[in-house]
């Protein structure tokens, strides 16, 4: 099971009363703390000594994408709440091939810093204030590959997407893939959704829909795309990193 903090909130009222008089006199309850923001791009590090990159959307939806060495090596995809400084909530953790369900929970200095734990695994993270630029449509075009081309892909102007893969377990058949990423109106990420064909090399995995977010230039590093999707029945996802082909 993944850990969960709790935030208790004790308030103390003091009854004051006048001797000799019909005066009296009442203290209101203390005013909550400060609501933290988790919203934004978050750059750091897992104990697990991974670098983690991390966005919390301004519904409280987080995508967090563990990377060593250059390459994807897991993703927490879930959904919080705010409470004081406290981000927590619930998700769905995809590592090795393998997927689980648990609680997170940060807290968190907007615009700052958010450092909290996922299951055994503790993460320390700091603020990317790219998040606050509007994303372009069209600085995304182009076609793109992963490091080692097992994946290419082109995205028009309009976000349409269309692309092949192939992976060890298919034994490198291709496998073609289409979609779209679209925008978000006023911050830098890129909602995206894929679809998978019903190639052999998509096996068994034909025909399955993602739905994730976009992230280009991340952390700070030029003509790179970072891409998170989870399926839509959340069995497994779509996470790569791509670059200029």
């Amino acid at each position: 099971m993944f850990n969960r903090k709790a935030l208790a909130i004790c308030i103390v009222t003091l009854g004051l009363a006048a001797c000799g008089g019909s005066g009296g006199g009442s203290n209101e309850p203390s005013p909550p703390p400060p609501q933290a923001n988790p919203e934004g791009f978050w750059s750091g590090t897992l104990s697990t000594g991974d670098s983690l990159e991390a966005l919390v959307t301004e519904t409280g939806e987080i995508w967090a994408i563990g990377i060593s060495n250059g390459s994807v090596v897991s993703m927490l995809w879930g959904k919080g709440e705010t409470s004081g400084s406290t981000y927590q909530g619930t998700g769905f953790e995809y590592y090795g091939g393998a997927v689980g369900r648990g609680s997170f929970s940060a807290e968190v200095e907007t615009r700052a810093s958010l450092i909290g734990s996922a299951g055994t695994v503790q993460f320390k993270l700091q603020y990317n204030d790219s998040y606050e630029i509007p994303a372009s449509q069209v600085t995304l075009a182009g076609k793109w590959a992963t490091f080692d081309r097992s994946a290419l892909f082109e995205i028009d102007a309009t976000g349409s997407v269309s692309g092949t893969m192939s992976t060890a377990d298919t034994g490198y058949q291709p496998c073609s893939f289409s979609g779209n990423a679209k925008a978000h109106d006023s911050k830098n990420y890129y909602k995206v959704n894929l679809t998978l064909s019903d190639d052999m090399g998509c096996q068994p995995r034909m025909g399955a829909s993602y739905q994730g977010v976009l992230i280009k230039d991340y952390g700070g590093i030029t003509d790179t795309l970072l891409i998170g999707a989870a399926r839509n029945d959340n069995t497994d996802a779509f996470v790569t990193i791509a670059f200029p082909d």
